[in-house]
């Protein structure tokens, strides 16, 4: 029952920063989701627990390229490791600093930290808006996971979509099968871990049509051949160019099934390093502005004291 208790109160702390509704309304196409500076047990089994959920994770290493990213995507979601790179102040001074530019502070941002004392997490939870809550790995790892699922869901961070999807256009990935003794080849458009998408050849519409299963297809990613019955879900056009839609056999092999999710992880992050790439990063001093911050919150408690003792004097 102890054990119960603890879940339920965390859970509460977590929720009780997060407003009723996200700040833009909960997008049709889902939020994207960072991670800055995650610790061990949050890269390696957190992050691999949400992302296997289908929620489309990032992982960002340097503060200074985070604000890059962020204009690229508003509307994101963005959770800090406070306990490395910089101070307690500095991070506070950072946060504010996403919090004033207009371009990026629809962003909902969550504070993870093994480190904080009481008074120091107050100050985040009353001085600054942690609408993505506030987490500490000391907890289960299934707890973590909970917590933070429940938190991305209140804010519709998978959208309409069941999951994760990227574009391949660009790469060498592709669907091969044989047929009468010929192999044929269609680039892939795009994938998730449970169907792709082809553009198809006219002279392929009588082989390729839905509903259809196809034996022994194989997929083709980073040079790997995975081989697989695919079914035909459906055939549209689109503009000038036709397209297939191919889902996978249920019950891949997890060698594939890891090879399909990695392969979507790279794409998409890849994607993210390139849509930044050559943007200056971000060479702020936020240590000074977090010492300016402090001093100001230490005026601000000294005339409060003063203040109140003025008060508490007698026949004042």
């Amino acid at each position: 029952m102890a054990e119960e208790n603890k879940e339920e109160n965390q859970g509460t702390e977590v929720a009780e920063v997060i407003e009723s509704s996200a700040k833009s309304g909960n997008p049709i196409t889902g939020r994207k989701v960072y991670f800055l500076n995650p610790t061990y047990t949050l890269r390696d089994h957190v992050i691999t627990a949400l992302w296997d959920a289908e929620y489309e994770i990032y992982i960002i290493e340097d503060y200074q390229y985070v604000k890059n990213v962020l204009r690229k995507n508003p509307n994101s979601i963005l959770y800090i490791n406070i306990d490395v790179q910089m101070n307690f102040m500095a991070w506070y001074a950072f946060i504010e600093s996403i919090r004033n530019d207009k371009k990026i502070n629809s962003t909902i941002i969550g504070i993870i930290s093994d480190k904080l004392s009481d008074t120091e997490k107050d100050l985040f939870l009353t001085k600054t808006k942690c609408d993505g809550g506030f987490f500490s790995t000391r907890e289960t790892i299934p707890m973590i996971v909970s917590s933070f699922s429940r938190i991305l869901d209140m804010y519709g961070t998978r959208g309409r979509r069941q999951y994760v999807r990227a574009m391949c256009i660009g790469s060498s990935a592709s669907v091969l099968w044989q047929d009468e003794g010929k192999m044929f080849e269609l680039p892939l458009v795009d994938i998730s871990r449970v169907s792709c998408s082809i553009k198809i050849e006219e002279r392929f519409l009588g082989y390729i049509k839905p509903g259809r299963l196809i034996p022994k297809m194989s997929l083709k990613l980073n040079g790997r051949v995975f081989s697989m019955d695919m079914k035909v879900y459906a055939v549209h056009q689109k503009g000038s160019a036709i397209m297939g839609v191919l889902t996978f056999q249920e019950n891949l092999p997890p060698v594939t099934q890891t090879s399909i999710k990695d392969f979507i992880f790279k794409i998409l992050y890849n994607n993210m390093a390139s849509s930044v790439n050559g943007e200056a990063p971000d060479k702020y001093d936020y240590t000074m502005k977090g010492l300016e911050i402090a001093k100001g919150f230490r005026a601000e408690e000294e005339a409060r004291r003063r203040a109140q003792r003025m008060q508490e004097k007698p026949g004042e």
